[in-house]
């Protein structure tokens, strides 16, 4: 595991080239995120989707790249995902095809004092527990609806990401 920064691509100095990134995680946290993306990129293909699982948190922020945290955080986006159910549910299935347990759902969590539709304080997210290493928290974003406004966004708030699979 190198212990320098993260190495940003020339384009978004807050984007972490892939391999860089997994590189920088321990052998089992590794796998088991290789293991999400490659099933999550077999999902939308079955499935004849398209979206983008990408890596944010503690794990790609310079500060902190390549010091085991206590969990790995992925953004999963599926284009079509109607709500958070059927992001759930496809999300489920991703986990099966892993092997990769679920140990916890959380649901959004409107914020009631604007009571604006869609406006979370919390968009939900799925925690897989691996048999090895560290949980991975997979989460929801009901405002990023598309792969392109995903991107956007992360670039425009320039925090550090690792964009993992796409399709």
């Amino acid at each position: 595991m190198p212990e320098s920064a993260a190495e940003p691509t020339p384009n978004y100095p807050s984007e972490v080239d892939r391999e860089n990134y997994l590189d920088s995680l321990e052998q089992a946290d590794q796998h088991n995120v290789e293991a999400v993306s490659d099933a999550f990129l077999s999902h939308l293909t079955k499935n004849g989707k398209t979206g983008i699982l990408i890596a944010v948190g503690g794990t790609v922020k310079s500060a902190t790249f390549g010091i085991p945290r206590e969990d790995v955080d992925l953004l999963a986006v599926i284009n079509g995902a109607n709500d958070f159910d059927d992001w759930l549910e496809q999300i489920k299935q991703v986990s099966q095809e892993t092997g990769i347990a679920v140990s916890k759902v959380l649901k959004p969590v409107p914020d009631r004092e604007y009571d604006i539709p869609n406006f979370n304080i919390h968009d939900g997210s799925v925690e897989l527990a691996p048999d090895l290493g560290v949980p991975i928290e997979i989460v929801n974003t009901e405002v990023w609806k598309n792969v392109e406004t995903a991107l956007e966004e992360l670039r425009a708030e320039a925090s550090s990401f690792s964009v993992l699979a796409q399709s």
